[in-house]
């Protein structure tokens, strides 16, 4: 009967002690699990904060609100119908912060298309060509620092100097040559970035393309050179000055005309008066007539 009282007496002893244990590991877990979620909120409001600065850091570029942002994205537009990447938006609107991060992110000389952009919407064009387009100075000097392919050319066969000229930037001509840039380098239409230059009326980028060392008599694929596109653009004084830079006036096109047989339809009535103005010469046709004496004579008489 003792042994019965002792064991019993030991085993009551036993469950006691063991219930604490449980309490003890209970409360232990419970608190453990409470600093667990409470590390779980603390890292899921970090992410989420974190989220919204790298929303908030990418829309400073990726939706300009101010209005010269927006005049720059209207200009791109034009040109690229298609949305661009990170890295060559950063380029484009001149976030140049931000241009330093993505480049040690996605490189370089990553192309619009490339993998690691989304497949199929790109243009092939660099990050470079973006800076030429909207005349980032800076940014195309962060570019060239970080290794850009100075003749690197898009789908349309141009470089970033065709689309520097294109947008009368005569700075970004100057650090391109500078930097290597092929200045008579075609692109697939044989155009080079004095004739789009010409084309556009930029006179100051094709005066610096010219000292630079361009061709002023090249021919593009249709047999039209950078006089021939600004006198068809009515852009006078930079036919002028190309003529004084040695442009020759008697080439004739594949369509078999010459540049004073052309006039810009916006410009005709400018452009006859310029003739004038700046006594350009006239080249006559096979029938001893040029556009210039055809519209002399549509010459409205006020």
């Amino acid at each position: 009967m003792q042994i019965l009282n002792t064991s019993y007496n030991f085993l009551q002893e036993y469950f006691t002690y063991s219930q604490a244990l449980l309490q003890t590991a209970q409360t232990k877990v419970f608190n453990l699990a409470k600093q667990v979620e409470a590390t779980a909120k603390e890292l899921l409001q970090t992410t989420v904060d974190c989220k919204k600065n790298v929303v908030e850091f990418f829309n400073s570029f990726h939706h300009p609100h101010d209005e010269s942002r927006q005049t720059l994205k209207k200009k791109r537009a034009l040109l690229c119908s298609k949305p661009w990447s990170a890295l060559n938006d950063a380029a484009y609107f001149q976030q140049n912060e931000a241009l330093e991060v993505l480049l040690r992110i996605h490189g370089v000389n990553q192309k619009e298309g490339d993998p690691g952009t989304e497949e199929g919407t790109g243009d092939e064009s660099t990050a470079l060509h973006a800076a030429a387009l909207s005349g980032n100075l800076d940014g195309a000097q962060i570019l060239i620092a970080h290794g850009a392919k100075i003749n690197a050319t898009e789908m349309r066969g141009q470089s970033p100097l065709h689309w520097a000229a294109r947008s009368g930037h005569t700075s970004l001509v100057h650090l391109l040559y500078a930097a290597g840039a092929n200045i008579d380098l075609p692109d697939l239409r044989g155009k080079t970035a004095l004739r789009l230059a010409a084309k556009r009326g930029h006179l100051e980028t094709c005066i610096a393309l010219i000292t630079l060392g361009a061709q002023v008599n090249i021919q593009d694929v249709k047999g039209q050179t950078p006089y021939f596109c600004a006198m068809l653009h009515g852009h006078i004084r930079v036919a002028k000055h190309l003529f004084n830079f040695g442009a020759d006036e008697t080439l004739v096109t594949k369509a078999g005309k010459v540049a004073s047989q052309v006039i810009g339809r916006a410009n005709w009535f400018a452009f006859i008066r310029s003739f004038f103005e700046h006594k350009l010469p006239v080249v006559l046709s096979s029938a001893n007539r040029t556009k210039l004496h055809s519209n002399l004579v549509r010459l409205p008489l006020y």
